[in-house]
């Protein structure tokens, strides 16, 4: 076990600290083996750059995206998918946390991993094996509006002018 001092607890809209120390994991999700503290279906209700509102060129791609995560060593995976018109295309992020805050992690991208159909594009971008490929930092906050994920995204965040980074909110149950 890991001491943490003091002990984080959050729940939806309260914060509670509890000062002193301890040995326990009370308050943070348990990041040892094969534990995802955000396991779940989740679809895409928003995206901004940064905390402004509708991130209009991430709209101009793509009309829906959703995550799947699950357990995987000390983190998460996810399978991400990304429609837009036609087209369909599949992801995978592997995700590892801080083990003092869990709400920050390292995101690594295996870029677009299948095209359907072969060759379809999203808008004005291609749909490409590889495309998005990549680390980043991401933090990752669930609470009242859903799973809140900012930073690296992957081929989401592939070729979108953002300088602030993308925050994206997803919901429950596809």
């Amino acid at each position: 076990m890991r001491p943490l001092c003091p002990v984080r607890l959050v729940l939806p809209g309260q914060l509670l600290l509890l000062a002193g120390c301890t040995n326990s994991s009370l308050g943070q999700p348990d990041l040892g083996d094969d534990t995802c503290p955000y396991e779940g279906e989740w679809a895409l209700l928003d995206v901004s750059c940064g905390s402004f509102g509708a991130f209009a060129p991430f709209y101009e791609r793509f009309d829906h995206a959703a995550l799947v995560l699950t357990s995987a060593q000390a983190g998460c995976t996810a399978q991400v998918t990304l429609e837009g018109g036609e087209c369909v295309a599949s992801e995978r992020w592997a995700l590892t946390f801080d083990e003092v805050d869990p709400e920050i992690g390292e995101l690594q991208s295996t870029g677009i991993l299948t095209c359907d159909p072969v060759g379809c594009s999203f808008g004005a971008g291609s749909c490409l094996p590889g495309v998005g490929a990549g680390t980043g930092s991401v933090t990752m906050v669930l609470g009242d509006q859903g799973l809140v994920v900012s930073g690296g995204m992957g081929a989401a965040g592939a070729d979108l002018d953002c300088p602030l980074g993308l925050t994206a909110t997803f919901a429950t149950a596809l």
